[in-house]
Parts: structure tokens; C-alpha cells; sequence
């Protein structure tokens, strides 16, 4: 009697990431006084794992010496971007990246630079909820303004074209005699091997319930390899 049996091997599926980074801006101007710190908060949606963050800053500010600059993450992460008398410079204008040039804060702060502590401390952690940029003026008589502050946060994500298929399948009868049936939410690729690796035959097999022919198959051990035709694309 005829008996095929079938093997299957895999319900392939891909998953690559990409670095993404996101920008989020806050142009409110705030003010700085000796007497209430500048406060600017940024909401990120994202539930994006951090693998870098930058910040850019926007501050007019005479005496920069005055000023103690705090960047504190929804998981109260503080990182110190300038302590107060560590700068003798006037106004920010500047990206801060843990890759920019060391800090030099004699002058007015421009271009990309490092801040005074490690803007990696964010790694690992969610961007998602509120950040939170203060700044406090530690001296009376001079005050200030925040112009604009921004974060641009990476993180890995599936690539747009990958994705993990968890759609269900069924195949059957197995063993069979004359054909393969399956059930499926999606088009698929058939493919059938013999025990030695070589190809039998292909097909496209579509939506709902779908037939296999195998009357012209001898009998033995088969192995069925599916593909989703999205993933195949």
C-alpha cells in the first residue's frame, strides 16, 4: 500500500533589526531665574530600548558659571550635562553626544560636544515617558532663557519588511496516500524534499483550505519546508 509520510522541518519566518533614532523637540521658551529653576519636559511614546541619546540644547544665558544643567530620564536617571562654576562661557547653542568633542565651556558652548557626565547612562532603559531638562541659576541678579531643547533617541526595531509570523497552520492527513491538505491564513510556499536533500516539488498554496497533489509521488519519507510568501518577497 502506498504510504507517504511527511517531516516538517520549518514555518520560516525572518527578523532583522535597524537602529532607528527619533527626534523629539520642545521649542517652549522657559525661563531661568535665581529664583525657580527653567523646567522643560519631553513625552516620547516609543517604548524603544535606548542604545544611544543625544540632546541639543538652545540657552541664552550671560554667565554660564551660574547655571546647573540636570537631564533626568522616566526612569529618574539623572545625568549632569554642566555643574555650576564648571563653565565661564555665555549661551548654549550645542548638541551634547558622548561621540562630540570634550566639553569646552570657556566660551559660548556650540557644535557637538560631550557633557560633564556620560549620556550612555541612559542605555538599556525605556524611552518611553516624560523627560525632564532642568535647569537651576544658582546666582541672584542674572537671569536666562531656554530657547529649545530636543532629544534624539536610538533603539533596534524590527526592520519595516520582517516581521515574526505567528499566523497558525495545519497540515494533514500524515502519513497520507494521494495528497497533502492544509489550512492556512496566508499564502504559503510549498516545498518538498526527499531524505537526501533533494528537491520534489513546489507550489503556492493560498488562503483557507488547499490540496497537494501527490498521486504521482512515490512512497516514503518526505521533508516539507513552508515559506510565507510575504517573508519570501
Amino acid at each position: 500500500m502506498k504510504k507517504i509520510c511527511i517531516l516538517i522541518i520549518s514555518f520560516l519566518t525572518f527578523n532583522s533589526f535597524a537602529q532607528v533614532c527619533t527626534t523629539e523637540t520642545n521649542n517652549t521658551s522657559t525661563p531661568i531665574t535665581s529664583t525657580a529653576p527653567g523646567i522643560v519636559t519631553i513625552s516620547i511614546s516609543e517604548d524603544v530600548t535606548i542604545t544611544d541619546i543625544n540632546m541639543c540644547l538652545d540657552i541664552t544665558h550671560q554667565y554660564l558659571s551660574d547655571l546647573g544643567i540636570v537631564l533626568t530620564s522616566p526612569s529618574n536617571t539623572a545625568v549632569s550635562i554642566i555643574l555650576p562654576n564648571e563653565c565661564n562661557g555665555t549661551n548654549i547653542d550645542a548638541v551634547f553626544d558622548d561621540d562630540g568633542t570634550p566639553l569646552n565651556c570657556d566660551v559660548t558652548i556650540n557644535g557637538v560636544t560631550q557633557a560633564t557626565q556620560s549620556l550612555s547612562a541612559f542605555n538599556g532603559e525605556s524611552a518611553m515617558g516624560d523627560w525632564t531638562l532642568s535647569v537651576a541659576d544658582t546666582v541672584v541678579i542674572d537671569d536666562g532663557v531656554i530657547n529649545s531643547f530636543c532629544i534624539e533617541y536610538c533603539g533596534n526595531i524590527l526592520n519595516a519588511q520582517d516581521y515574526i509570523d505567528t499566523t497558525p497552520f495545519t497540515i494533514f492527513p500524515n502519513p497520507t496516500k494521494d495528497k497533502l491538505s492544509f489550512i492556512t491564513q496566508e499564502d504559503i510556499i510549498v516545498t518538498l524534499f526527499d531524505l537526501y536533500g533533494r528537491k520534489v516539488m513546489t507550489s503556492q498554496i493560498g488562503p483557507n483550505a488547499s490540496d497537494l497533489d501527490l498521486s504521482e509521488m512515490s512512497s516514503g519519507n518526505y521533508i516539507v519546508e513552508i515559506l510565507s510568501v510575504e517573508n519570501k518577497r
